[in-house]
């Protein structure tokens, strides 16, 4: 064996977790169409490739292959047979295994890429040293992130992307994370150091870390925050604390003197920027209802991982249409436990559940173990703390990389510091397989056998296989997002040729995505339809239409009916498709209202899809038919301005006069007064109330010959929230006005 070359493993083993601990909560690229959960998956993939690669060699160096193992190893496979089965069964497979767009994680390869690191990390890392870099790393990343979010909330020149939302992580989730991880972990660090230069450093990290959570002033960053000061009071000795009196002055003077700048009027408005957005999350109610009414569908194994925007557009109830999130369709829940409970169902909950117990029971066991604390500090308290605050994380906010990460790569430091100190105890073993001892022959089959020289290349291979697969697979899927990236800049810059080129590669490189099909039928149409404005068509120019719009009705059909047929966006982006080829394709109206009907089947208490089928029904003179949709709308939005408008449009070509004024009124009493909108609906208000039958000079048409539609009443419940957003109306009269495909094209749309 050859010891240069596996210390040498060694180093690369310990330097790629040391920089993944680093890069995660702060890496990101612009090159692709999510600067964040996307690169940061990747990074992890790729990164845990690497030290699957790395294990491999050092298999093949030693001839042995080692595994730590832990109280941790049967939940950790159990959790992850369970996101295989849950995959398997799944409504939408290519989400479970690679995720959403947006939403990575949790996904089957999400964890199994935790899976990876885990076990790669804890049965590798062997120095002390080694750990304590990669908590310090850690450190460093969670205070260059909370200092950049801090530059944004203040909206400083040196923000970033001009955004004052821009973190490092991705999200103000995400950066509460780890500001409270960065605070607590830092004073645990702090009281176990000897050295008061580094004591000094880890406290000014634990007070940036601090600033950004008083600033925010977060539920989310309290809660953790609250977890993180009581694991430092009981993890931490007290004769620790005692020896860091400076520190813990200079912190509480700091923090004093921050919480009354907050706290007091003639400084209130310098420290807190009560204008700074926040998080949209889907609440506790919306999201129990959600996962209750899918874990009735869907008990054993749930929808499949990465679906919850699957089940929020079936199950969404009917309150959360009053506020002004209403248009949002949420794929993520309140917090991780109710998404697991959805998407993963019985078994996927009681098996994570079951990982969480057996984490908290490792990290607590920490507290009795008699460990050499003389070089490292609070290295091990350190680590259980972080634990405790990530478990606490899932319970408060969902799931994303940085939580997911630090849950793994803290199980594995941890077991990795217990197997180096406490050799003794039967908590964590290091199996040694060594393939010297192998007898001379090992039987595979009947049919053939290895002698024991080869037999660590047996072993090897399926290590090296994995790490092949999973760089391809990850490759694929990266360099399709870079391809869109570049399609959506040249969308900006009105480039169309390089838009449709670049859509095309994207869709070559990864035909598995619905949401490219649906962006290259959304540039087809486009493009058709100003190919079709030109005045003088030349036999080019009506090849070009023709193939752009087969283009487009295929790139629906694909979204629709082979990769997403469950997910009411792609029924929708189908239907605006058609809706522009009608009067130029035969059928095309019967195959928009049908398109709509499927989207408004997947998802119910949408009232837009219905405001939009409605206004197909309108252009077609079908006036009974429109006024019942926009009807069925404002029973699903009673606040909800445009579907009244349109109503009232309908009732008005039904010469149903006194319910069209009605929903006039109800129109304007919810747009904004003085706006374009109220204007709009004012003026065609005064009109009505000038034709005799309105003003009382003539009678109105006898009840039967009146349409068969339920007529409103007063707007009540109509004003209870006219704080709320409106959408811009949408006049169906201008619907036959859109611009249209020629007539000339007739495409083959069977």
């Amino acid at each position: 064996m050859n010891t240069k070359n596996l210390n040498l493993i060694s180093k690369f083993i310990d330097s790629t977790v040391i920089t993944l601990t680093f890069l995660v909560p702060i890496f990101f690229l612009p090159i692709t169409t999510d600067f964040f959960e996307l690169n940061k998956m990747a990074l992890l993939v790729l990164g845990s490739l690497i030290l699957l690669v790395l294990w491999g060699i050092k298999i093949l160096l030693t001839k042995k292959l080692a595994i730590s193992s832990s109280p941790l190893d049967l939940p950790i496979l159990l959790s992850l047979a369970v996101f295989i089965l849950s995959t398997i069964f799944s409504i939408n497979k290519d989400a479970s295994i690679f995720g959403t767009q947006g939403r990575w994680f949790p996904s089957l390869i999400g964890f199994a890429t935790l899976v990876v690191l885990y076990y790669s990390s804890a049965s590798n890392i062997d120095k002390s040293s080694t750990i304590k870099a990669a908590v310090y790393s850690f450190l460093l990343a969670s205070s260059i992130s909370s200092l950049v979010a801090i530059l944004g909330y203040y909206n400083t020149p040196l923000r970033l992307f001009d955004n004052v939302m821009f973190t490092f992580s991705g999200s103000i989730n995400s950066a509460l994370f780890v500001a409270s991880l960065g605070t607590a972990l830092s004073l645990i660090m702090m009281f176990g150091e000897k050295n008061q230069f580094v004591k000094m450093s880890l406290t000014v990290v634990a007070l940036t870390n601090f600033s950004l959570l008083l600033v925010l002033n977060n539920v989310v960053s309290w809660v953790l925050l609250l977890t993180g000061l009581l694991a430092v009071a009981y993890m931490v000795p007290v004769e620790q604390i005692k020896q860091s009196k400076l520190n813990l002055y200079v912190a509480a003077g700091f923090i004093i003197s921050l919480v009354l700048l907050a706290a007091l009027p003639a400084t209130n408005k310098v420290v807190i920027n009560n204008n700074f957005p926040r998080e949209i999350n889907l609440d506790v109610t919306g999201s129990w209802i959600v996962t209750s009414s899918s874990l009735t569908d869907f008990p054993i194994l749930g929808s499949g991982p990465s679906t919850f925007n699957l089940n929020y557009t079936r199950y969404k109830p009917i309150y959360l249409n009053n506020g002004n999130e209403w248009s949002l369709r949420f794929d993520k829940p309140f917090n991780e436990l109710f998404n697991v409970m959805s998407t993963m169902g019985i078994l996927g909950t009681a098996a994570l559940v079951f990982l969480g117990i057996a984490v908290i029971k490792l990290a607590f066991k920490i507290k009795n173990m008699n460990m050499d604390r003389s070089e490292e500090g609070n290295i091990a308290e350190t680590l259980s703390a972080g634990l405790i605050i990530t478990l606490v994380s899932f319970l408060v906010t969902y799931a994303y990389s940085i939580n997911a990460f630090a849950l793994f790569l803290f199980s594995a430091l941890l077991v990795s510091k217990i197997k180096m100190f406490n050799k003794e105890t039967d908590l964590v073993k290091h199996v040694v397989l060594s393939f010297t001892s192998v007898s001379e022959e090992v039987s595979l089959s009947s049919l053939s056998a290895v002698k024991k020289e080869y037999f660590h290349y047996v072993i090897s291979a399926p290590v090296f296989a994995l790490a092949i697969a999973g760089f391809l697979l990850t490759y694929r899927t990266y360099a399709a997002e870079v391809y869109m990236k570049q399609a959506l800049v040249a969308a900006q810059k009105n480039n169309g040729n390089t838009t449709y080129q670049m859509m095309a590669k994207a869709i070559n490189t990864n035909p598995r995505k619905d949401v490219y099909h649906n962006l290259y039928a959304q540039v087809n149409i486009a493009l058709a339809n100003s190919v079709a404005s030109k005045a003088n068509l030349s036999d080019t120019d009506k090849q070009t239409l023709q193939s752009l719009v087969s283009q487009a009705i295929r790139s629906s059909r694909i979204s629709t009916e082979m990769l997403n047929p469950l997910n009411p966006v792609n029924w929708e982006v189908r239907a605006s498709v058609y809706k522009a080829l009608i009067g130029a394709a035969e059928n095309s109206e019967q195959w928009t209202i049908n398109a709509y009907n499927t989207a408004i089947q997947l998802d119910p208490t949408n009232p837009k899809l219905r405001l939009d089928l409605g206004g197909v029904y309108y252009a077609k003179k079908d006036y009974l038919t429109a006024a019942n949709l926009f009807r069925q709308a404002t029973t699903l939005k009673p606040n909800y301005a445009n579907a009244y408008y349109n109503f009232a449009e309908a009732l008005y070509n039904l010469k149903d006069y006194k319910n069209a004024k009605t929903s006039f009124e109800a129109a304007l009493s919810l747009v904004e007064k003085g706006s374009a909108d109220y204007k709009k609906v004012a003026e065609e208000l005064n009109i009505l109330k000038e034709l005799p039958v309105v003003a009382g000079a003539a009678a109105e048409s006898s009840p039967s010959e009146k349409p068969s539609i339920e007529p409103i009443t007063q707007n009540t419940g109509a004003t209870e929230q006219e704080n709320v957003k409106q959408e811009p109306l949408t006049d169906p009269n201008q619907l036959k006005k859109e611009p249209k495909v020629s007539d000339i094209v007739n495409p083959s749309t069977n």
